[in-house]
């Protein structure tokens, strides 16, 4: 079953987790909308559109020309996208720093998978 962005910060289980997520809706508010289906495979199998039907004007008592959509199937191989946040434990333990430095990294990471994906 499809859920949304939402429903998966809702269901965080870390403040981290839930921040990253924020963060991730903060760089793109339409994600907030795209339905996200769990997978059991790296590859997927779907159908898409690859033609629209014709629309048309008809006079009065006549039909409209018929015209239909073409649809395909397509395959798509997943891939895994992310990386690691490292913060020295000396940074973290530094408490004269404007920002804490693993809220930065977590923001700036975030920030470069929407450059990714874009």
């Amino acid at each position: 079953m499809a859920v949304t962005i939402n429903e998966f910060y809702k269901q965080a289980r870390s403040t981290l987790g839930a921040a990253v997520i924020a963060d991730m809706l903060r760089q793109w508010e339409p994600m907030a909308l795209l339905p996200f289906e769990g997978v059991d495979a790296m590859k997927v199998t779907d159908t898409r559109w690859q033609t629209l039907p014709t629309v048309g004007t008809r006079r009065i008592n006549k039909g409209y020309t018929e015209g239909t959509g073409k649809t395909e199937q397509f395959a798509d191989t997943l891939a895994i996208l992310g990386g690691d946040i490292k913060i020295d434990k000396v940074l973290r333990a530094d408490k004269s720093a404007i920002e804490d430095p693993l809220k930065t990294q977590t923001q700036m990471k975030t920030a470069a998978f929407w450059f990714a994906v874009a």
